[in-house]
Order: structure tokens, then sequence, then C-alpha cells
């Protein structure tokens, strides 16, 4: 790639001859237009104050009914997501018999959750707003990389989940061996070193490129810079399957296991607890019940997940073999906020 001094020297040569008569098609902030600005023409260098700030204003910013709808659900995603997350911690810090290991799970699923609504949440929508990339390279690198991990951290979660639930009923003496302290805790660092090392490529492909005339208009976009467009494709493709189809999966086929066992009327299936211990005839039905709304909370959990991602992993592959345009970057404006109502509800399934 060119040095910054070769691509201003280049970009000099158009001319974006912009006046405050002349400015008004950047007012809808299209997608396609602030990418040819950003990347195919310049700021006249004999612009007048006012009139380079009237572009700076109608290139970076919103004002449109749209951005104040989308930023209201950014809000209230931000303030529902961190209060209801650091509840849950707080919960089970200060009550002993909520430290159980499969709360463990679900603690480490909202410390993930809480990464994303503390960091990548108010940025994403500090970057939709003023367009201007303001965060610096290390953000530019880590806020993808964060919100990556976050994702990660969540599908390994429910799936360790779903797993602990499939041998606490049809296994409950293996459970206890397979789910032990320690071996949790591998679980639990495995679950890290996965998602880290699946989403590490986000610190070295990630950037922030610089556009204008030093000293007049400088623009900064954070972009993902791949060599080999297919390099792109095929990482993109590869993380739609190992931390979504899989892992979706493999829950689905667990949870129908798991009801299929548990919505009967043969109670004499759980005679021990997921500890291997008896259960007594009369604590047989309440076991049973127990369980039941666990499993009706989690297959929730999970089909929450599956909805809320769904569509924002399609339209990004989507978008990996054709060219974006403006109405699929406002579904994404739109899609990703939704997703982060995966994160912020999330907590309300931490007490089965």
């Amino acid at each position: 790639m060119a040095g910054p001094d070769v691509e201003n020297e280049l970009l000099i040569t158009v001319r974006l001859n912009l006046t405050l008569g002349n400015n008004n098609k950047y007012k809808n902030n299209s997608y396609n237009e602030y990418n040819d600005v950003m990347k195919g023409g310049e700021v006249d260098p004999t612009m007048g104050t006012e009139e380079l700030q009237s572009f700076h204003d109608a290139l970076f910013t919103h004002t449109q009914p749209f951005t104040i709808i989308l930023i209201v659900i950014y809000i209230l995603n931000f303030v529902v997501g961190l209060v209801g997350n650091v509840f849950v911690i707080l919960v089970i810090l200060r009550h002993r018999h909520m430290r159980t290991l499969t709360n463990v799970f679900f603690v480490n699923l909202t410390i993930g959750d809480l990464m994303v609504v503390c960091i990548c949440l108010p940025i994403t929508l500090g970057n939709y707003v003023y367009k201007n990339w303001v965060y610096g390279q290390v953000m530019c690198k880590l806020t993808p990389f964060l919100q990556g991990t976050a994702v990660g951290v969540s599908v390994l979660s429910m799936m360790s989940i779903s797993i602990n639930r499939y041998f606490a009923i049809h296994k409950p003496l293996q459970a206890k061996i397979v789910f032990s302290g320690g071996k949790v805790g591998v679980m639990l660092v495995a679950i890290w070193l996965t998602s880290v090392t699946a989403v590490s490529p986000f610190l070295f492909i990630n950037s922030v490129t610089s556009w204008g005339v030093p000293g007049m208009f400088l623009a900064h976009v954070c972009e993902e810079k791949w060599g080999i467009v297919e390099a792109r494709q095929l990482y993109n493709i590869l993380i739609f399957l190992v931390l979504f189809v899989l892992p979706l999966i493999i829950m689905a086929l667990l949870y129908t296991r798991i009801s299929m066992t548990l919505f009967t009327d043969d109670t004499h299936l759980f005679a021990t607890t997921a500890t291997g211990k008896p259960v007594v005839n009369g604590s047989a039905s309440r076991l049973l019940k127990q369980r039941r709304k666990t499993v009706r909370s989690l297959i929730l959990l999970v089909v929450l997940f599956g909805v809320s991602w769904l569509p924002y992993y399609v339209v990004n592959i989507w978008l990996d073999f054709n060219t974006r345009s403006d109405s699929t970057y406002n579904v994404l404006n739109f899609i990703y906020p939704l997703v982060q109502v995966n994160y912020c509800f999330d907590f309300g399934e931490s007490f089965v």
C-alpha cells in the first residue's frame, strides 16, 4: 500500500468543488459516497473555513430520525446490559448456594457480555454517529478483537452448559467426574484461549487509514486490510461455522435429547442428582419440574442467540461477496444493536 504522502499527492489531483449550495448530496451520508470521498476524492485546498466546516459536518454527522432511534436503542441496551450483568455477578458472589459449577459458566458468559456492553457498544455507536475514527490505532484493533472474543466466549460457554446439563440428566455419576472443579477450570481456560485464537487476526488486519489535506482536513477510518479478498471470505466463513453453526448444532442435538427424556412421565429415571446422591420418591417430582424449567430457560437462551446472530452473520458474509450499498449499511447498523440484546439479556437466564 502506498504511503500517506503518495496517497495525498494522488488524492489532491481530484478536487471536490463543494460549496454551501451543492453539498446537499452528502446530507444523506450515503455509504458509497462516503467511501468515494474518503478514497477517491479530496477537499478543495482553496475552500473557505465555513465551506470546509459545512463539508465536514455533512460528511461525518447524522441528524436524521434514523440515528436518533438507533441512539435510543443503543443506550437502552447499554443500561440494561450493564446493570443486569453486574447484578448477576454480585448475586452469585454474595450467595454461597449460587456458586454452582453451572453458574461458573454463566459468570464466564457474563464477563464476555460486559466486555461488549462496556467497550464495543459505545465505540460502535460513537463511530456511527461521527464517522471520523477518533479512538486511535489501539482501539481500532481491540474493538473487533474484544467483540469477537466475547462472541466466542458466549457461544462456547453456552455449549459447555448444554454438555453439563446432558451429563447431569443422562449420566449423573459421570457428571461429578467430568465437571469437577479442576476440570471446569481447564474448560474455562480452553474457552478463552479458543476464542482469543479464533479472532486474533483482527489484531493484525485492522488499522487506521488517514485521508485529507494535513493542517486543513484529515479524516481517519478504521478498516480491515486483507491482502487477499479470498482470505477474508474464507476466514469469515470459518468463523461462522466454528463459532456459530457447529456449536448451535451441538446444543440443538443435546437439548433435543434432554427434552425427550425430561418431558416424559418416567420420573423414576431421576433417582439421583447430578452429584450422584439418591433422591427420595417425594423429591423426584420436584427435581423433575426444576430440571424441566431449567431446560426451557436454556433452550430459550440458545434460540435467542441463534435468532440474534444469524442475520448478522448472513449479512456480513453476503457483503464479503458483494458490494456494500446504502441499504445493507443501514441494515447492519440496526442488526448490531439487536445482537446486543443477546448480551443484555443473557443475565436473565443465569439463575437456572
